[in-house]
């Protein structure tokens, strides 16, 4: 008998992701499990990605760090913070639209030093690499494999929210986990 794999798959659209994660957190309120061990795979874009990874952090007892009813909480709270206001009155139109730092002070804060090998579940989180001109895949499998594929969540988290006209491109460092 052939195994049956559940994927979850987690799309972006920025304040919209209060849609999925709001989902999430009936799930796993009339479940009684975390969403970490509801799927065999999680993949997420943008802010699916975010929540992705955010599931499947792991606190020092190796169980989700966070649930969906509280990433539903820090989202409602962040979302202001992150879109406050557009970087130039015109809008995106020369450069991104929101400046990256509330951002990424939120992914760090949230993420700490936390890396892609620790998820919980396996995790896969596509991105676009602007200067290649073709897409990235951070894969968690990879990342146990391979030190070379392991890389901090916030930094995973923060590339795959990185949409060109709403902030800059992310620029990641190589991983140099052992």
């Amino acid at each position: 008998m052939a195994r049956i794999w559940r994927i979850l798959a987690i799309d972006g659209g920025g304040v919209r992701g209060i849609i999925p994660i709001s989902v999430l957190a009936a799930i796993e309120e009339r479940t009684k499990r975390p969403i970490a061990e509801l799927f065999d795979l999680i993949a997420g874009t943008s802010t699916g990605g975010i929540l992705a990874l955010g599931l499947t952090k792991p606190n020092e007892f190796g169980k989700p760090e966070a649930s969906a009813q509280f990433l539903f909480e820090t989202y409602k709270q962040e979302i202001p913070r992150i879109f406050r206001f557009p970087q130039t009155w015109w809008g995106n139109l020369l450069s991104p639209k929101y400046n990256a730092s509330a951002i990424q002070e939120s992914l760090k804060g949230g993420f700490g030093d936390c890396r892609l090998k620790s998820a919980l579940t396996d995790i896969l989180i596509p991105c676009y690499d602007i200067e290649h001109r073709s897409p990235h895949i951070f894969k968690s499998r990879w990342a146990r494999r391979n030190s070379q594929f392991d890389f901090l969540m916030r930094d995973v988290a923060f590339a795959t929210s990185a949409t060109p006209t709403l902030f800059a491109p992310a620029r990641i460092p190589r991983s140099d986990a052992g």
